[in-house]
């Protein structure tokens, strides 16, 4: 019998580590036989290095020192990992629960075809557990990233045949050394958000498939387990920009520019901010402006982003 291929377990940590520790946990429960964990830290201040450390001392750590972002910080976990010889990386947010038997699932279905690069499977709110989050995202054609399928429904079974994907989350994505070999890690330029609608379309262009296997489940808090801070706000605003800047044809983006300007963002505003938290406000306003102005220089064409991480972290 061919030995199980090794998969790296990686999540990035960025203070609230009772999230990570719960992460942990469940992680520590998989049953799949060829697994190893990785966390790789942003910078905490509440002490996340240490307490992973005790709760489980064979987990390695890798301290930043610094926010280098979602991308970034993923960056740096995925190279150490497929550089230590794992076929496979299981990217994870730490503020999620994983199923015993979801890693094997995940395999099991990346395994039949060299040319899946990603597979992820059913994401349920960690607070309502029947209910799905996702089990994949549709494409848009003017602002690029679509409806979340499934979004809000009870899991009757509607979506247990495995199926292809043109855009997956990425709460928790299986990743192949083949896939990241060819089109990187994620783009630095989104920091935090669209950064897997961006990673996904660029895999799809390589000639890689995506795929949702109905044996994989999770549960994620979400903003539920973090709210909608100004830090987020922000980078939602602008990279709505940022995105259809670089997946869309000009006219067509310029159009979303309009959508999301004067209608889109102005209604998730009034419902997801409240007027009176100043931050929040400037923040979106801060976040229009700078992704109208990033679209207007970009739309049309797409920048090369040859590092899956800056140099200096080579």
């Amino acid at each position: 019998m061919a030995a199980a291929p090794k998969v790296t377990v990686l999540t990035l940590s960025w203070n609230k580590k009772f999230h990570t520790l719960e992460w942990l946990d469940a992680v520590g429960r998989l049953e799949y036989p060829n697994f190893d964990v990785l966390v790789v830290d942003n910078g905490s201040s509440d002490g996340s290095p240490a307490a992973i450390r005790k709760r489980n001392p064979s987990v390695t750590v890798i301290e930043n020192g610094e926010n280098l972002g979602y991308s970034r910080g993923f960056n740096v976990g995925m190279e150490h990992a497929f550089g230590s010889g794992a076929d496979y990386v299981l990217v994870m947010n730490n503020d999620a629960v994983i199923d015993p038997e979801a890693l094997t699932a995940l395999v099991d279905v990346a395994q039949t075809d060299p040319k899946i690069g990603f597979v992820s499977g059913k994401v349920f709110h960690y607070f309502r557990s029947e209910e799905l989050q996702t089990v994949g995202t549709e494409r848009h054609p003017y602002l690029v990233a679509g409806r979340q399928i499934g979004f809000g429904e009870e899991d009757h079974g509607q979506y247990d045949e495995p199926a292809e994907r043109e855009i997956s989350d990425d709460v928790y994505l299986l990743v192949s050394r083949a896939a990241f070999e060819a089109v990187g890690g994620y783009d630095p330029e989104f920091f935090i958000v669209h950064e897997n609608v961006d990673w996904c379309i660029r895999l799809r262009e390589a000639g890689f498939k995506i795929m949702y296997a109905p044996g994989a489940k999770i549960w994620h808090k979400g903003k539920a387990g973090g709210g909608w801070s100004a830090h987020f706000v922000f980078y939602q605003t602008r990279n709505d920009f940022v995105l259809v800047a670089k997946h869309a044809p000009r006219t067509k983006a310029l159009v979303a520019a309009v959508m999301l300007a004067a209608y889109l963002q102005p209604k998730w505003m009034i419902f997801r901010v409240r007027p009176t938290k100043f931050a929040q406000v400037k923040a979106y306003f801060r976040g229009q402006a700078e992704g109208i102005a990033w679209l207007l220089r970009h739309a049309g064409g797409r920048r090369a982003r040859p590092d899956p991480v800056a140099a200096d972290q080579r």
